[in-house]
Parts: structure tokens; C-alpha cells; sequence
């Protein structure tokens, strides 16, 4: 005895042919795969066929290349990234940079080399819940005291009052002493005496001028 019922039930769960990828897709997987695993040889090579094209896609989380290396950690993906020219300014959405978010997730390969590339120090970002973060905070809420020598050398504002959970805002140092934070707040207290002694280190150092050998005296 048949069911055609059956048969059609059985039917809907054969395999059916899947669609054939295009050039573009299969560039794009290979990018993204490149990109996860930091082969990036490969990456290159899709960059170098798509151009500032490729720059633009989306991984399926939604988010373009540069935030997505970070997102997931690759960091040498990342730097690739940067050395063929996308900026470590880039506005990710409510003000979030690469730098506010390695310096929130306490990243401290990311930091120090998003630093090292001489970003706006000063950005500010929205959370979900209207509360603005700074560099400095995230800095001082992970007490990474490496962080904000190095944002403070650089020239990050240490005026630029932070915002508590409470709504109330204060100095960085201040924020930095309510949270316990003895030592960064000593460091921001000086800020302005680290900052001279970093400029001085970048200084170059130049010898004095030989003094100019003795004119041979006049024959007699």
C-alpha cells in the first residue's frame, strides 16, 4: 500500500542543489576566513583584486573589516589592515574607535599600537544606555596604569571630565581616587610633568658643536 503523502514528506528533506557561489562570494569567504586565521598573504591577494571595494564589506555580524579583525581578536590582521590605509580614527557607531574599544575590553596589544598610531586620545563614546566613556576611564576602570601613562604622554586631555554610573562627572584623577586607584591618580595629578619629561626623552639628543680647530698662525 503507497502514501503519496509520504513520498512528498520524504522528498522535503532530500538535499536539493545548492546555489552555485559567484566569484564575489567565494572572494569574500576567502577574505573573511584570510582574515580569521591572519593568512595574510591571502588577504592581500583579495585586496589587491577588489581594491577599496573589499574595505567595505560586511562580515555576517555586520561590521566592516577593520572592526571585525578587532572584534575577533586578530590583531596582525588588524595591523594589515592599517598599513594598507584604513584609518585607526574610524567612528565604528556612537563614537566607539578602535581605541575606546581595545581600552575597553583591556587589549593591551590593540592599545598600545592604536596609540603608537597617534589617534584622537579625546574621543568620546555612547553606550546602549546614554552613558559617555572616555579613554582615560576605561584606562583607570581596568586600573591598566601602563594605558594611561601612555595616554597621558601623548597628550590625552586630562581635564575631560568622566562620567560616573551615578550621571555625576569628574577630573580623571578624581575618578581615579573614587575607584580606589591611588597610583593613577598620583600619575594624572602630574600630568603635566609627565608629558615634559616625555617630550624631552623624544628629543633627540645632539652632541655640541666641536669647537672650531685654532687658525694656523701667520707665517712670520
Amino acid at each position: 500500500m503507497s502514501f503519496p503523502w509520504l513520498n512528498s514528506l520524504e522528498s522535503a528533506f532530500e538535499p536539493h542543489a545548492a546555489h552555485p557561489q559567484t566569484t564575489l562570494e567565494r572572494d569574500q569567504k576567502k577574505f573573511w576566513h584570510a582574515m580569521q586565521t591572519e593568512a595574510l598573504d591571502d588577504m592581500t591577494e583579495v585586496i589587491g583584486k577588489y581594491g577599496a571595494q573589499c574595505l567595505t564589506w560586511e562580515s555576517k555580524d555586520g561590521m566592516p573589516p577593520l572592526q571585525t579583525a578587532q572584534a575577533w581578536g586578530c590583531f596582525q590582521s588588524f595591523v594589515q589592515l592599517v598599513s594598507l590605509g584604513l584609518s585607526t580614527d574610524v567612528d565604528y557607531g556612537q563614537g566607539w574607535t578602535p581605541l575606546l574599544t581595545a581600552l575597553r575590553d583591556n587589549d593591551k596589544f590593540f592599545i598600545e599600537y592604536i596609540i603608537g598610531n597617534k589617534p584622537n586620545l579625546d574621543a568620546v563614546a555612547t553606550d546602549n544606555k546614554g552613558r559617555t566613556h572616555t579613554a582615560l576611564q576605561f584606562a583607570v576602570d581596568h586600573g591598566n596604569i601602563d594605558a594611561v601613562r601612555m595616554l597621558i604622554e601623548r597628550g590625552a586631555n586630562d581635564k575631560l571630565e568622566i562620567e560616573g554610573k551615578d550621571g555625576m562627572k569628574m577630573l580623571p584623577a578624581d575618578y581615579a581616587r573614587a575607584k580606589h586607584e591611588g597610583k593613577i591618580a598620583e600619575l594624572l595629578d602630574l600630568a603635566p610633568q609627565v608629558r615634559e619629561i616625555y617630550e624631552k626623552q623624544r628629543v633627540p639628543f645632539v652632541p655640541p658643536a666641536a669647537a672650531a680647530p685654532d687658525a694656523p698662525a701667520a707665517p712670520k
